[in-house]
């Protein structure tokens, strides 16, 4: 049996356990409320289903992909609290083991999630907006993470969007468990995710560039202008693999020096 054997064992079952009705619920419910409500809106004359993402929703999605990745985010502060690690080391698990199995099995969830909540959105749309392709609004800005292939294709923009949202979240997930690494209380692993947003969100302007989370959050305006042309498509998937690569390798040290005492 391989080293990653376990670690793939265990992961499955997390997402099994962490993928049940009610969270999905919880995702799912509050989008198709808040997206009934903008599609009902003034962008309803202008909007066709090809661009709806970006041209209905970018004002509140930014702030709903870190609460689906907060979803997922508090189990291992939660089995810390109850004292399961310890059963599982008893097992021959070893530390990283257990903590990469928690940290793939969160990532793959909240971008499962993600994905039901996106899904739920683009069947809404297809359901209660026009057939065709949406126009810019009379002062555009920059319509989504690609302004160019929004002209040529808005659907395609809007899956970008998508893509970039699911990678988001399961990257935004790996903080709550770096939180869960450093403490037992799972109801701060799942604001994590949000409160790293949020500081992005209200950071100076200096600092309102590449670095800062919420400009691959908020694809709508924010995103575009900060990146070249060339780089637009790929960019927010790079930050994405090294900021939850970074949270991932501080939270396995961090767990690991914790445990250990």
């Amino acid at each position: 049996m391989s080293w990653f054997t376990p670690v793939a064992h265990l992961a499955g079952n997390e997402c099994r356990w962490l993928l049940r009705p009610g969270r999905l619920a919880v995702a799912v419910g509050p989008v198709v409320v808040i997206s009934l409500i903008n599609m009902q809106g003034a962008l309803l004359e202008v909007t066709r289903f090809q661009g709806s993402l970006i041209m209905n929703a970018s004002s509140w999605l930014p702030l709903a992909i870190p609460l689906f990745a907060g979803i997922t985010a508090g189990s291992l502060a939660e089995d810390r609290r109850r004292g399961f690690t310890l059963t599982i080391f008893a097992r021959g698990l070893s530390r990283s083991q257990y903590f990469l199995a928690k940290g793939l099995g969160a990532a793959a969830s909240s971008a499962l999630v993600t994905m039901a909540g996106l899904a739920t959105f683009f069947l809404l749309a297809w359901f209660m907006l026009p057939a065709g392709q949406s126009s810019c609004p009379p002062e555009p800005d920059y319509p989504g993470p690609v302004p160019a292939l929004f002209q040529a294709s808005p659907l395609g923009n809007d899956l970008l969007s998508a893509a970039m949202y699911v990678t988001a979240a399961a990257a935004l997930s790996l903080t709550g468990v770096l939180a869960s690494a450093a403490g037992a209380n799972e109801y701060i692993a799942m604001l994590a995710p949000l409160l790293v947003a949020l500081l992005g969100l209200f950071a100076p302007d200096r600092l309102y560039g590449q670095l800062n989370p919420f400009t691959y959050l908020n694809l709508s305006d924010a995103y575009a202008p900060v990146f070249p042309e060339g780089q637009r498509p790929y960019a927010a998937f790079v930050y994405w693999l090294v900021f939850g690569s970074c949270a991932a390798l501080l939270g396995n040290w961090i767990f690991a020096r914790r445990e250990l005492a």
